[in-house]
């Protein structure tokens, strides 16, 4: 079942900004649908998106601000 949100729940689900999400509209970087000029998207094309973009980092590159030289 999809479920659909608008531009402020898919930023805060993501844990981006909303100029951010309107960037990636814009360049047509992530899946959205346009409803009578609303921007609307499907969560589970969401997580999808965000699967393919993921990047595993390991806990070594990860620096913490009292290690940082």
């Amino acid at each position: 079942m999809a479920r659909f949100v608008r531009i402020k729940e898919v930023a805060a689900y993501t844990h981006l900004k909303e100029r951010t999400i309107r960037s990636y509209v814009l360049d047509k970087q992530i899946p959205h649908i346009k409803v009578k000029g609303c921007l609307v998207f499907d969560l589970d094309a969401i997580d999808s998106w965000m699967k393919e973009h993921e990047r595993n980092v390991s806990p070594e590159s990860i620096v913490s601000k009292g290690d940082q030289a």
